[in-house]
């Protein structure tokens, strides 16, 4: 054995191997306090790439899974409302049978047409408020997102359009005759849709409402040259209208945009008008637009005896078409529950993959701190031995 005193290899050594000893240890301390095998991209470059595309992933799938949430959240505030509207609407066409009976008192029917009126505006009360996190769920204004993987759309509920009719200029009175139709300019008439119901007020000889559905077909006539007849679906008539035996059409203009409306009775023969210039153009007393299944509600009055099938009929109309509104809600609610279990469950497997990536095996690591701490306690003992090489040159040196 050679004797040096300018190298120590043995010290050389023992230093390096505490050195490794001691980077080993500390790994081990890492993992073990973090819970996590690859802390940083020296530890392992592909587990820590794998790692943070799988976190990222992650995470959208989570964010998801809390709008999937929002969305069913938003769909069961409208259904809870709806359901009560429909409650009112069945109590409303309960109200209107029992007006019928004949051995009411004029007292009894107030107190009935007293009730329906309530159920009513409550009805539009709910229509203008029930919202979730400041979106109208009636209005239309949830809208659809063309880049969801799952769209949304409830339509338009209950919403009086901006729409407004004036008599148009240069035109006269109309006549009940039915020789001079009343001429009617609609604004932006092109913007009404199939389904959208027009109301309006007819003054003569009191008031009488009407209250009529237009298809499509009806809006072609309208906004084109075209004179022909509308045959809109009638929702309503008043009962006054029709004790007085009065009938009604409607037909198109030569003047896109404009509507006819015609006013015949057998004998009377006097002007009428549907215009009230002394209130403002969106009251009830001038011509409205409403657009959604409980559009057709507005103006609907109880008027026993002769009123109430067209009462019924428009009532009947709206419960059905409601029911098939929340049929399509509760469909919506059960595909979207389905899409965030698919999703948490995507999750799960991702996470799990991740798991298996990045995770410290603590069995193993334990292993792992005994084997640095032991070699780095014997390095240690090593590198002070190494120091008694230079204890032996001395001795011979005396």
């Amino acid at each position: 054995m050679s004797l040096l005193i300018n190298s120590n290899t043995a010290a050389s050594i023992s230093a390096n191997s505490l050195r490794t000893s001691a980077r080993s240890y500390d790994q081990s301390i890492e993992r073990l306090t973090t819970g996590k095998s690859v802390n940083s991209a020296a530890d392992d470059a592909a587990a820590f790439a794998i790692s943070t595309k799988l976190s990222s992933q992650i995470l959208t799938n989570e964010q998801s899974v809390r709008n999937i949430n929002d969305s069913i959240s938003l769909l069961q505030t409208f259904e809870a409302s709806a359901h009560s509207v429909v409650d009112m609407l069945a109590r409303m066409k309960q109200l209107v049978i029992a007006s019928s009976n004949e051995t009411l008192s004029a007292t009894d029917v107030n107190a009935l047409r007293t009730e329906y009126s309530e159920l009513q505006s409550e009805i539009f009360s709910i229509a203008n408020t029930t919202s979730w996190n400041g979106i109208n769920l009636y209005d239309g204004s949830l809208g659809t997102n063309g880049d969801s993987l799952i769209s949304i759309d409830l339509g338009v509920t209950y919403k009086q359009l901006p729409n407004v009719a004036q008599q148009r200029a240069g035109t006269v009175l109309g006549r009940t005759d039915g020789s001079v139709p009343l001429q009617l300019d609609i604004n932006n008439a092109n913007e009404l849709k199939a389904g959208d119901s027009i109301y309006f007020t007819i003054f003569q000889n009191g008031a009488q409402g009407y209250s009529f559905r237009l298809s499509q077909t009806d809006l072609d006539t309208l906004n084109s040259n075209s004179t022909a007849p509308i045959s809109a679906e009638t929702l309503y008539v008043s009962n006054n209208g029709l004790v007085n035996g009065y009938s009604i059409s409607l037909s198109g203009n030569p003047a896109s945009g404009t509507l006819n409306i015609t006013l015949t009775h057998p004998s009377i023969s006097d002007d009428f008008s549907v215009i009230n210039t002394v209130v403002p153009a969106l009251s009830a007393f001038n011509p409205s637009f409403f657009r959604g299944e409980l559009g057709v509600l507005n103006r609907l009055i109880l008027t026993p005896p002769e009123g109430n099938k067209s009462v019924m009929d428009t009532l009947d109309k709206a419960i059905n078409e409601m029911s098939l509104k929340m049929s399509k809600v509760g469909s919506y609610i059960n595909r979207l529950e389905s899409a965030a279990d698919v999703t948490s469950e995507m999750n799960k497997n991702l996470t799990s993959s991740r798991s298996r990536i990045t995770d410290t095996d603590y069995t193993k690591e334990t292993v792992n701190l005994s084997r640095a701490k032991i070699t780095s306690q014997a390095a240690t003992s090593m590198l002070k031995k190494s120091q008694d090489m230079k204890k032996l040159v001395m001795a011979l040196l005396r």
